[in-house]
């Protein structure tokens, strides 16, 4: 997703939060349309991206004359619109990153896990047991005795 949709959708998730009275950002949406359509047209790379940019500021220059208890619907239609557009973006740049890759010409045969494996050589280093001193007896294990 762009980050011009990805702006638009939390300030459109704001106007949800305030319950639709166009005061998710100053001015209204519509004031913030010209911003945003400038914005997004510098991030847009395809024809089908700057459609919908126009599309949707269309959508943003309206929302001030529709009554309230159609915003919501509204403003779900644009997320939604916005939502699958990040996807397909998401699923266009997949595609072509596959496409990018270089097709295996054999395929590598699975290693054979019945053979043994050889046991790990020993170390040079040596280890060698310390002499533990005897200790000295004390009274009460002399008295026992």
């Amino acid at each position: 997703m762009l980050p011009s949709f990805d702006k638009l959708t939390r300030m459109l998730i704001q106007e949800r939060r305030l319950e639709y009275k166009n005061k998710a950002v100053m001015g209204g949406l519509e004031k913030f349309a010209p911003n945003w359509v400038t914005e997004a047209q510098q991030e847009a790379t395809t024809a089908a991206e700057r459609q919908l940019i126009e599309d949707v500021a269309q959508k943003l220059y309206r929302y001030p004359d529709i009554p309230e208890t159609d915003r919501p619907n509204f403003v779900h239609r644009l997320l939604v619109k916005l939502h699958k557009s990040g996807e397909q973006a998401t699923a266009e740049t997949e595609t072509a990153a596959d496409k990018d890759k270089p097709t295996p010409t054999q395929q590598q045969p699975e290693p054979d896990m019945s053979q043994e494996v050889a046991p790990a050589r020993e170390s040079s280093v040596e280890i060698t047991e310390k002499p533990v001193s005897p200790q000295p007896e004390t009274e009460a294990s002399a008295e026992s005795a």
